[in-house]
């Protein structure tokens, strides 16, 4: 922790560095995570923000299983074969294309962009869903098959 506020704000003065980093552990620390005790697998949602590790909040990100919508995009992706459509962390279709495969989606989420003030991005994967598959602790909204 102290050594990501340190690299954060290393263009401040070291003695501010030294006081932030502090301060964040501090608070780390009060929060039940000591230097010997268990430590979170991974940041909790703004943690590094609000710790002043990092100079952007948490953005909110969904994961869409779909077959219809991974259609559109198949199709949008054989008209145009040299754009990049699919991420090549995690194999989803880019949230920026979404824009020509569902625009309605698409501004769906820049309304709680700007709702949030933060970054809303959706990552759209055929009704398989990621490579690492859907798991009883994902929200699952409409269960495949499942009519509305």
């Amino acid at each position: 922790m102290r050594a990501e506020v340190v690299k954060k704000n290393r263009n401040a003065p070291e003695e501010e560095r030294t006081q932030r980093a502090d301060e964040a552990v501090a608070v780390y620390r009060t929060a039940g995570f000591s230097q010997e005790g268990p430590k979170p697998a991974a940041p909790f949602f703004d943690c590094m923000y609000k710790l002043d590790a990092t100079g952007e909040a948490s953005d909110y990100d969904f994961q869409i299983a779909s077959d219809g919508l991974a259609r559109r995009f198949q199709e949008l992706q054989k008209t145009s074969p040299d754009v990049e459509w699919r991420s090549r962390q995690g194999g989803h279709f880019k949230h920026r294309h979404l824009v020509q495969a569902a625009p309605a989606l698409y501004e769906w989420a820049a309304r709680w962009e700007d709702t949030f003030e933060r970054g809303v991005t959706l990552a759209t994967f055929d009704g398989q869903g990621p490579a690492a598959g859907l798991s009883d602790h994902d929200w699952i909204l409409i269960k495949p098959g499942e009519s509305r």
